[in-house]
C-alpha cells in the first residue's frame, strides 16, 4: 500500500508539474504575442507623439512656420523620447473557455527610443538631457522673448565629468520627478547644431519669480509683464548653477 501510495502521489505530482509547465508556457507565449503586437503599434504611437507626419507631409501652417527653426526636428525627437519613456501594455488573456489567465489590467513598460538617420548614425536616444526653446541675448535685451519665434536646443547632461556641474538639476529632479519649476535658464556657451554646450548657467524658478513680483513696490508689473522687463528693472536674483566663462578662449566663441 505504501508503494502504491507513493507511486500514485508521484504520478499526480508529475501530471501537476507538466500541467503547470504547459500553463506557464501558454501564458508566456500569449504575453509575448501581446507584447510583440503592442511594440508594432508603439512605432505609430511615437510617430503621433512627435507629430512627424505633420512635419514631413502635413499642410499645417503651424509646422511650416516651425521649420524656420533648423533644430525644431531635434526638439520633436527629444520630446518624443520624453513622453514615450513609459508605455502601457494591455494584459488581458482569455482562452477559448473564457477563463482569464491574468487580470485584465494595463502594465506600464519602460521603453527606449532611438532615432537614426538614413546612414545609420544615431541622432537621439534615451539619455539624460534638458531640451528647451530659447531666444538670443539680443531678443531678450530688447524685450522680444514673447514676440519672436524661439529656437530649439538641448543640453546633454551625461557629458559632465567627475565634477558634475548639473548636480543640482539631478537633486531637484529626484525630489519632484520634474524640472518644471525652473522658469528660465540663462546660458552662455557654444552651439553645435541643436546641442548647447554651456560654460555658464544661471536659472530662475517660478518661486523666485513670485518673490521678484512681491518686491515690486512700484506696482508697475502687477497686472502685466514679461520676464525680461523684471530683469531690466533689477528685480530678478538669478541663481548660479556654474560659471566657467574664464575657460572660453575668446569672446567670439560665446553665443
Amino acid at each position: 500500500m505504501t508503494a502504491i501510495t507513493l507511486l500514485l502521489s508521484g504520478a499526480i505530482l508529475f501530471i501537476w508539474g507538466v500541467s503547470m509547465y504547459c500553463m506557464t508556457l501558454v501564458t508566456a507565449q500569449e504575453f509575448y504575442r501581446q507584447f510583440y503586437d503592442s511594440s508594432q503599434s508603439f512605432v505609430d504611437y511615437a510617430d503621433r507623439v512627435g507629430s512627424f507626419r505633420d512635419y514631413f507631409g502635413g499642410n499645417s501652417a503651424l509646422y511650416e512656420s516651425y521649420k524656420a527653426d533648423p533644430n525644431v526636428l531635434d526638439y520633436q525627437m527629444l520630446e518624443t523620447i520624453h513622453y514615450t519613456r513609459s508605455y502601457s501594455l494591455v494584459g488581458s488573456y482569455p482562452n477559448d473557455a473564457g477563463i482569464r489567465l491574468m487580470r485584465d489590467v494595463s502594465y506600464p513598460v519602460e521603453t527606449a527610443v532611438i532615432f537614426y538617420d538614413k546612414n545609420g548614425r544615431i541622432l537621439h536616444k534615451n539619455s539624460d538631457y534638458i531640451y528647451f526653446r530659447y531666444v538670443t541675448q539680443e531678443d531678450w535685451d530688447a524685450g522680444r522673448e514673447e514676440s519672436v519665434r524661439p529656437l530649439s536646443g538641448y543640453i546633454n547632461l551625461e557629458e559632465s565629468g567627475e565634477d558634475d556641474p548639473y548636480a543640482r538639476f539631478y537633486t531637484m529632479y529626484a525630489g519632484t520627478r520634474s524640472l518644471h519649476d525652473i522658469r528660465v535658464l540663462r546660458i552662455t556657451g557654444t552651439i553645435d547644431g541643436a546641442e548647447v554646450k554651456p560654460v555658464s548657467v544661471y536659472f530662475l524658478t517660478q518661486t523666485m519669480l513670485y518673490h521678484a513680483l512681491d518686491g515690486d513696490d512700484s506696482g508697475r508689473f502687477r497686472n502685466s509683464y514679461i520676464i525680461s522687463d523684471l530683469d531690466r528693472a533689477g528685480l530678478l536674483e538669478w541663481q548660479l548653477q556654474f560659471d566657467n566663462t574664464d575657460e572660453l578662449e575668446s569672446p567670439d566663441e560665446s553665443s
